[in-house]
């Protein structure tokens, strides 16, 4: 499409796409009936995600089939209580549907035609349309990747202070780093495992950066 930006993340996608496709000019280096292979090697993604991405089609697919068919249902139900409200004029509504539909079809049958002789005259040979995609979900994990969020009790909270000032009065820097493995040392247990989690809850308890000469410490 004209003036399309992709990011630089989809074209990665489709520049491999591409280049898939043009390698196998001279014949199919996979086997065509291989297409869990062909797919991996063509999107370079586990194979883990392609099955997880083949559900997905298959639910979407599902979904719309379902949606389709309710529909159809409710239609042939409303046909089917006219039916039996008039029966005197449902013969000529029936007509006048049939009339309305065949105009209809014919028109819409005309502009079809004269779309599709406009798309093939621009696109050429190109294959389009034997291809049915869903519309993919949109993705349901947006930002935080799902863990909860770490709420320290006050005995947690006066751990950590208790920690950092014996670590002061052992004349030992207490880094974040030096910081955390003596309370997962002592407190195997401790809520807190990662730095980027206690420098985030050691904010929050009021400790802030000072920089000394030579090191940069967390004092309160």
């Amino acid at each position: 499409m004209t003036g399309k930006e992709y990011s630089v993340e989809i074209k990665r996608i489709l520049f491999r796409v591409i280049s898939f496709i043009e390698s196998e000019k001279k014949g199919p280096k996979i086997p065509l009936n291989n297409t869990l292979e062909r797919t991996q090697a063509c999107l370079a993604i586990s194979t883990t995600s392609i099955n997880n991405l083949k559900r997905e089609m298959r639910e979407i697919i599902e979904e719309e089939q379902q949606q389709l068919d309710a529909q159809k249902q409710n239609e042939d139900h409303k046909v089917h209580f006219l039916r039996g409200r008039t029966p005197d004029t449902t013969s000529s509504f029936s007509d006048y549907t049939s009339t309305v539909c065949t105009t209809r079809s014919g028109i819409v049958q005309s502009k079809t035609n004269t779309s599709s002789h406009r798309k093939q005259h621009r696109l050429g040979t190109t294959a389009k349309a034997f291809i049915s995609v869903p519309e993919p979900r949109p993705p349901k994990k947006i930002g935080n990747v799902g863990r909860k969020s770490i709420i320290l009790s006050e005995f947690a909270e006066d751990t950590i202070r208790y920690t950092f000032h014996q670590m002061l009065a052992e004349k030992t820097y207490p880094t974040i780093v030096t910081l955390l493995a003596r309370l997962q040392a002592e407190y195997p247990d401790f809520p807190v495992q990662t730095k980027s989690t206690l420098l985030k809850k050691m904010k929050q308890l009021g400790f802030k950066y000072r920089k000394t000469s030579k090191l940069t410490i967390a004092l309160e």
